[in-house]
This record gives structure tokens, C-alpha cells and sequence, in this order.
């Protein structure tokens, strides 16, 4: 299998091109059990969204109960994303 940074830039050459990314960049995510790695995948996710290139991810919807990984860094970009309440 091809390694999780391996895919997730990909996916973000994608976005970058304009391809919607959302989908499979949240699969990465879910499939993570690396800290390291599920950050990279959200901040990727921010710099889709916030880098102007917003239509690469226009369909995001993340489920937090499913993300494995348990890292301060992962709540803080899934409060950013809004996808949890910030305490």
C-alpha cells in the first residue's frame, strides 16, 4: 500500500488543480493512527480551503468520532474547520 504522506500529496496536488479532494483526504483521515499524520491531513485540509482553493473541498464533511487519533493539534484544526465546539 502506498504511504499515507505519499497519497495526501497527491490528493493536494489535486486540490491545488482544481479536482475535488474532500472525500479522500477524509479517508486518509478516518484511516489514520498517526498524530503526525492525521495532522498533516487537516492542516492540508486548511490550506485547501484557506489558499483559495476552496472548491477542492467544498464537500467536506468530517465525523470527529471516527478520527482515531487522540492529539491536541488534531482538535484545535477539527475547532478551526468547525467540525467540533471549541471549549
Amino acid at each position: 500500500s502506498t504511504p499515507v504522506f505519499v497519497r495526501l500529496r497527491a490528493f493536494e496536488y489535486l486540490g491545488i488543480c482544481g479536482e475535488e479532494v474532500a472525500e479522500r483526504l477524509v479517508s486518509l483521515l478516518y484511516e489514520s493512527t498517526s498524530n503526525a499524520e492525521a495532522a498533516m491531513i487537516l492542516n492540508t485540509i486548511v490550506f485547501l480551503r484557506d489558499g483559495g482553493f476552496s472548491g477542492s473541498v467544498n464537500n467536506l464533511r468530517i465525523d470527529p468520532s471516527q478520527i482515531k487519533v487522540d492529539e491536541p493539534l488534531v482538535q484545535r484544526r477539527l475547532e478551526y474547520l468547525g467540525f467540533v465546539e471549541i471549549k
